[in-house]
């Protein structure tokens, strides 16, 4: 059933209504049958179908409405990019599990009104290109790139060297291992030879994959928090999830100097800064 939902793009705002509704009509099927002949029961069933109708085309609108500025967002931030970025050979699809062009524009405009020295990102891709594309226009800065994905980590590597960006990204193959970071058994990468930097300006949030392990990114802070600069910002991808929204309510309260800002997209994006 909750295929048929997720297939619908049913939004979760409609999703109780619908069901309360599916359930009362259920209900007066059953009831119907039990007490009365089924000619009466046909007939409460067409009476009710309408409603049913009503609400199925108003959830159709709604989800049709929200994809459309969902697509007029992307298409804005590919625009954009293009515009902002002379790519010097055409760059991956942003599609999947990809960074979204929207994440992609987040980042570079962080990266060129920031100017950070240190950047870090947990999951590499089409992510750590515009980071090098950044870095090179600014004349300034190093990429860092953790991957769990031995396989993904030398694609995006092969990509960086296509664009002749190799020199400003450090891939670093990091597979998740059982560890304990604060106290927080976790799954978490290998970094015992990966030299991550002190001193991190930027932190972008966009591994591990959610399936590893329940609130699969929630030790990044933990784990970096004593490497971030004084006014560090970090980046969390899929921050409208309802995963990834916890983890970013709870670093909040454990740590509170950082302020929110929520970027709305289709898979959202939260901006994490440290106030000095």
């Amino acid at each position: 059933m909750f295929d048929f939902f997720t297939h619908f793009k049913i939004k979760h705002s409609d999703l109780p209504y619908m069901l309360v509704y599916l359930g009362i009509f259920t209900a007066v099927i059953v009831i119907g049958l039990l007490t009365v002949n089924m000619s009466t029961v046909i007939l409460m069933a067409i009476s009710c179908l309408p409603i049913l109708i009503l609400l199925l085309h108003y959830h159709f609108y709604r989800a049709n409405e929200t994809l459309a500025i969902q697509q007029q967002q992307k298409q804005q931030a590919y625009f954009s990019l293009f515009n902002l970025i002379d790519f010097k050979l055409p760059i991956p699809y942003m599609t999947g599990w990809a960074a979204t062009p929207e994440l992609a524009l987040a980042i570079y405009e962080i990266i060129k009104t920031e100017q950070p020295s240190q950047i870090v990102e947990l999951g590499s891709g089409i992510s750590s290109l515009i980071c090098a594309y950044g870095v090179e226009e600014n004349k300034y800065g190093a990429v860092f790139s953790l991957d769990h994905d031995k396989n993904y980590s030398q694609k995006t590597k092969e990509i960086l060297l296509q664009h002749g960006m190799e020199q400003h990204v450090t891939i670093s193959y990091a597979p998740l291992k059982y560890q304990v970071i604060k106290g927080r058994e976790c799954s978490w990468y290998d970094c015992s030879s990966a030299n991550c930097p002190d001193n991190i300006d930027l932190l972008i949030v966009d591994g591990p994959p959610v399936k590893t392990q329940k609130q699969a990114r929630y030790p990044a802070l933990d784990y970096f928090y004593s490497k971030l600069s004084v006014s560090a910002t970090i980046v969390v991808h899929d921050a409208l999830r309802e995963e990834e929204a916890a983890i970013v309510d709870e670093w909040l309260q454990r740590y509170p100097k950082f302020s929110k800002e929520i970027i709305h997209s289709e898979k959202g994006i939260a901006i994490l800064r440290k106030q000095v």
